[in-house]
């Protein structure tokens, strides 16, 4: 008959189990965590860099998104500084001269526009955004980079600041007087021509209420 382990025993191995539970459990947290990460990082439109903390940074890892952004593969950029990815040296300087103030100040970097440039040489508008990476004691061990590709954006912009152009000299160059209204029938524009035809100047008309622009008839039949 085999011999009964004592409370001591029992108690030990108890305490050994737990240590495995424990550690089972923060092996499936870590696990998960990083399975998180990557699905993120490779679904994500926008080019994302881990980089180191060196002057410039080397390319530790980046995401199916900066291999299209820039047109080089995955293994094409790992290992490489980041000045390959500027217009030269001196867009290298200038980005960094913006860096790391920012990082001192804020603790994170955001840039609006900015001008990189691609493998076959064509250079493309940009959004940066970086976030340095920190070990427990506040060192910066590297950073996370995130590039959006804002081309398009650009070309919308552009296309809609032509149209507006091409609307003003419109405007400005008819003969007949082209106004607007809100909804509370305030004028929001009165062309140039205005003067001509009424006498009043663009700013004296756009001060003009509704009765003062019609005939008791004719307000009738506009509200």
């Amino acid at each position: 008959m085999p011999k009964k382990p004592s409370y001591k025993e029992l108690e030990q191995r108890v305490a050994e189990l737990e240590k495995q539970l424990d550690a089972i459990g923060v092996d499936s947290g870590l696990r998960k965590s990083k399975e998180l990460f990557e699905k993120i990082f490779r679904s994500q439109k926008d080019a994302i860099f881990i980089l180191d903390s060196g002057t410039p940074p080397r390319i530790i890892d980046c995401n199916p998104a900066a291999e299209k952004v820039f047109g080089y593969s995955r293994q094409e950029m790992l290992g490489r500084t980041t000045e390959f990815l500027h217009i030269g040296e001196l867009g290298l300087q200038n980005f960094q001269k913006q860096l790391y103030p920012a990082i001192t100040q804020r603790g994170f970097f955001h840039l609006n526009e900015f001008m990189m440039k691609r493998k076959d040489e064509t250079v493309f508008p940009s959004e940066h955004t970086v976030v340095p990476l920190e070990n427990e004691t506040g060192k910066r061990t590297g950073w996370i980079s995130v590039i959006r590709d804002i081309t398009e954006p650009k070309k919308a912009e552009e296309a809609l600041r032509e149209s507006e152009e091409r609307y003003r000299f419109l405007a400005e160059n008819v003969s007949d007087v082209i106004w607007m209204r809100d909804m509370n029938l305030a004028f929001t524009y009165v062309s140039p021509s205005v003067e001509k035809l009424t006498g009043y100047t663009v700013q004296e008309a756009m001060a003009l209420s509704i009765q003062d622009t019609y005939t008791p008839d004719s307000i009738q039949t506009a509200v």
